[in-house]
């Protein structure tokens, strides 16, 4: 069923301009709408690559996968020591691991609300997410940081 959405989304006549289109996340991300506003869109992903980094992010929206199994490795982090305004030296713990199969929805939470991997067991994997655009500063600090 995935691999006949990703058919008929790539068939469409018209695609809006493309939110980030030298992204390296996906490969390659496929801008699929953008509000009229700027303010969130949706985006294909294509994985190639079998993972991702362990990363946070800069917005808010979630994912659902129309072909592939994946698998998300969810961690917290503890911060211990300020670098600079945004970095922070700490401890990385592994907290949950879950298998993701086409259709489930993961909410995608603002910075430390959500770090966690991906790894894309099936190739090509594909991604459906719902996002903000970043419209919140890039910098802060960890909630439980005082």
């Amino acid at each position: 069923m995935g691999g006949r959405i990703v058919k008929e989304l790539l068939e469409l006549p018209d695609f809006p301009g493309q939110f980030r289109p030298h992204s390296t996340f996906g490969s390659p991300p496929v801008t699929l709408y953008l509000s009229s506003r700027n303010n969130f869109c949706l985006e294909l992903y294509i994985w190639q690559d079998s993972h991702t980094s362990i990363h946070q992010h800069f917005f808010e929206g979630a994912f659902t996968l129309l072909q592939g199994k994946s698998v998300e490795t969810r961690f917290q982090f503890s911060p211990t020591q300020p670098l600079k305004t945004d970095s922070w030296l700490g401890e990385l713990k592994p907290q949950e691991i879950n298998l993701i199969q086409p259709g489930e929805v993961r909410k995608i939470g603002f910075m430390d609300e959500l770090i966690h991997r991906v790894l894309h067991i099936s190739r090509p994997s594909v991604s459906l997410i719902l996002r903000t655009i970043e419209d919140r500063p890039k910098t802060g600090t960890y909630r439980d940081w005082e």
